[in-house]
């Protein structure tokens, strides 16, 4: 149960903030002119700045979050977390430490599968965060002050 059916996908969320794509992209351009004026060896040895970079554009440009009435998933790349919304246990609020951060929200459900969503760095929040409070209703599932505040300020702003 690691792919999302397109046939039950509602939705795609993609990333709302993709400023860290600036740094990345310098990133690659100092490995390139480092290997343009300094020859392959020299660039084999900067080789890091390369895969620090691209890692950077990768995190940032990549992830998507599919969800259904049934499913929520988060993808980055090949890499897949998601949750059952029929079978939903929590959808909990943890601080996340760096400047600006709003924190995350953990959804998981009783099969012990957890998506941890960081609060803004998506966007159809009216969507996704209806389907997920609707689903924690359903299910009866624990939801905690601050994620349950999060999730339904901004589907009402959004829907205004």
């Amino acid at each position: 149960m690691n792919s999302v059916s397109t046939a039950e996908v509602v939705g795609v969320a993609r990333p709302t903030f993709l400023g860290p794509l600036v740094p990345a992209s310098v990133g690659v351009i100092i490995w390139l002119v480092i290997v343009g004026t300094e020859g392959w060896v020299t660039g084999v040895k900067y080789s890091w700045l390369l895969v620090l970079a691209t890692g950077l554009a990768l995190w940032t440009a990549l992830p998507r979050l599919h969800y259904s009435p049934t499913r929520l998933e988060l993808t980055i790349g090949p890499w897949r977390r998601a949750v059952d919304l029929m079978d939903l246990k929590s959808i909990k609020w943890v601080p996340v430490r760096g400047a600006g951060n709003q924190g995350k929200i953990l959804v998981s459900d009783k099969h012990g599968d957890l998506v941890p969503l960081y609060v803004g760095r998506f966007s159809k929040t009216e969507e996704w965060g209806s389907l997920l409070l609707s689903a924690a209703v359903h299910c009866n599932a624990d939801v905690d002050r601050r994620a349950h505040s999060i999730l339904d300020q901004r589907s009402r702003q959004r829907s205004q």
